[in-house]
């Protein structure tokens, strides 16, 4: 397993990930569109965050922010609750708890201008990042996912790239998570109230200084 130490992060070839939909998670939670939203001409676009335990069950969710109709955006969180999805890992491949952060649209053809809002909605980077090194040559805008682990305090302890996310040389991968260590995650407690080290992904736009 290689490793490259940058600061106190620690970038490794390993097992670790956020958690995710699972392909049968994806199509329960996706697959169906709720019959009185339907009826009503409801949209709504919904960033939800997810709490995820070792076994893929989602123990809380919240609505952190939507676009569109409310009931619709609550409702994702109780669609939700009922998935278990592909659970965070360690970097050694062992089930960690895990916070996962997803962006969720639903509108329909043809709809008013609820519809038309939510169908160009695009997710709200949970960091922006001003690329100022040339030999990143990073000339426009840049989106790219990473995976943190988070320790019991809230300290950034480990950072990689999602691979599916990132079409992007592994040293801005590398840079971006550089700047990721910086931050402080919120502190995750376990069902007795203890804090647990856990796995969050982590949206970001990667931002030239000077614009092309």
């Amino acid at each position: 397993m290689g490793v490259e130490v940058i600061g106190s992060v620690l970038f490794l070839s390993s097992l670790m990930a956020a958690p995710e939909f699972s392909n049968a998670a994806k199509k329960q939670f996706f697959g169906t569109y709720p019959t009185w939203a339907v009826r009503d001409g409801k949209s709504a676009a919904t960033l939800i965050d997810l709490i995820v335990e070792t076994d893929g069950k989602v123990r809380s969710c919240s609505v952190v922010s939507f676009i569109g109709d409310e009931r619709l955006a609550q409702q994702e969180c109780n669609a939700a609750m009922r998935l278990r999805l592909t659970p965070a890992k360690g970097v050694d491949g062992t089930p960690m708890p895990g916070r996962f952060r997803t962006f969720v649209t639903r509108w329909l053809v043809g709809g008013d201008k609820q519809s038309s809002e939510v169908k160009v909605a695009r997710r709200t980077p949970d960091l922006t990042l001003k690329v100022d090194t040339p030999s990143l040559q990073i000339t426009e805008p840049l989106s790219l996912g990473l995976a943190l682990e988070i320790d019991s305090e809230g300290a950034v302890k480990r950072c990689e790239g999602i691979p599916a996310s990132n079409p992007v040389d592994s040293s801005v991968v590398e840079w971006t998570c550089g700047h990721a260590s910086k931050l402080t995650g919120p502190v995750l407690a376990d069902k007795t109230g203890a804090p647990v080290a856990y796995v969050m992904n982590l949206s970001v736009r990667l931002e030239p200084s000077t614009p092309s």
